[in-house]
């Protein structure tokens, strides 16, 4: 099946790519440009198009430790790089209406309904993850379902919590530890 570019399924799916690319090491901007050339986006005819997988991906990145978190509890055996990256974009979405901005529906924010058939449309519109269509509807609509407990377990866990890596969560313990600046006296300044 061959998806629209228009259609958030067409934009999940290259989000979806460049996180994919992420977790393989890419950085994100060059993971966009990567996404965008094998898609065959023009830069200046598919520019909304463009503009719409780069917020995606983005989105994701800002929200990637509780996706990951959220993928590896919803998930029992793992369903393959380019579907758990989809599952990655979807979830993020999900978070963000959970984050309680309830007029973001307006401004590029998806209902919930929505965000789960596009990602199962765009499951099946590709080969490679088409088989995965039933579990990317049954995990987004677990979530949905057992969202405040999930996000409760899940926030336990500080790369989840934080979104941040290990390895930077570590450098910022080691940062704090080490220059004492949580038992110094706040600096006095007198102005007119």
């Amino acid at each position: 099946m061959r998806l629209p570019h228009e259609s958030l399924a067409f934009q999940m799916l290259g989000a979806a790519m460049a996180v994919r690319a992420v977790n393989e090491g890419t950085a994100l901007p060059q993971a966009i440009e990567d996404t965008a050339a094998h898609l065959r986006l023009d830069r200046v005819r598919d520019a909304a198009t463009r503009g719409a997988v780069q917020d995606l991906a983005y989105r994701t990145m800002r929200q990637f430790g509780t996706a990951r978190a959220l993928v590896t509890q919803l998930v029992t055996r793992p369903p393959g790089a380019q579907v758990d990256s989809l599952l990655a974009v979807a979830l993020s979405l999900l978070l963000e209406g959970e984050q309680g901005d309830a007029a973001k529906a307006g401004r590029g924010g998806y209902s919930e309904f929505t965000v789960v058939d596009q990602a199962v449309s765009a499951a099946a519109s590709e080969p490679k993850t088409a088989h995965a269509r039933g579990l990317v509807n049954a995990v987004l609509r677990r979530f949905l379902r057992e969202r405040k407990p999930m996000l409760a377990e899940v926030n336990r866990d500080e790369q989840a919590r934080w979104n941040l890596p290990a390895w930077w969560l570590r450098m910022l313990r080691e940062a704090i530890r080490t220059s004492g600046w949580h038992s110094r006296k706040a600096p006095t300044c007198v102005r007119r």
